[in-house]
């Protein structure tokens, strides 16, 4: 069950998944999906709701409270980069998918570009080698040359998120952030 590999304060708490298949439809947990609707061969993680995003709040946080959002990232991608027996490369750090509850207690979600990093053939992949996902700015040069990735693209990510906050402004800003 994948809400086992997710479990963590500083994660958006899964509350359910399912998994429906063109031919029948498998719910991995008891939770109803949002409003009973499945799409075909697709997966849905249903998670908790955060009062907003980084993106939206990171002006009218103070210092104190933008140092520990950086924290409470660092301790999120440190528990997906060392979670044994399966380590998660998030892939998509960004302020968009950084939610803060009331309290400003940062919470990493969005997997949808996550990849379960193990040893092949079960490695967990949703692209195709080569192939690059991602919003440019946040991106490591590696991954924007879609190439092999490890947790050293999530940690740049999240440094640029960082800067983000702090600056207001991403580190390269540009018509072109490739």
């Amino acid at each position: 069950d994948m809400s086992f590999y997710l479990q963590h304060a500083n994660i958006t708490r899964v509350i359910g998944w399912c998994l429906r298949s063109s031919a029948k439809q498998v719910e991995y947990t008891a939770t109803n999906v949002y409003d009973g609707w499945v799409a075909p061969q697709a997966v849905f993680l249903v998670m908790e709701l955060g009062d907003c995003t980084l993106e939206a709040a990171a002006a009218k946080l103070t210092e104190v409270e933008k140092l520990k959002v950086v924290i409470d990232l660092c301790t999120a991608v440190e528990f997906l980069h060392n979670k044994q027996p399966r380590r998660i490369i998030h892939r998509d750090i960004k302020p968009e998918n950084i939610l803060l509850n009331r309290q400003a207690v940062a919470k990493v979600t969005d997997f949808g570009l996550a990849q379960l990093n193990q040893p092949a053939p079960v490695r967990m992949n949703l692209t195709q080698a080569g192939t690059t996902l991602g919003t440019p700015w946040y991106m490591s040069p590696e991954q924007i040359q879609g190439t092999k990735l490890d947790h050293r693209s999530d940690q740049y990510s999240l440094g640029v998120t960082a800067w983000h906050m702090f600056a207001g402004r991403p580190p390269f800003p540009g018509r072109n952030p490739m």
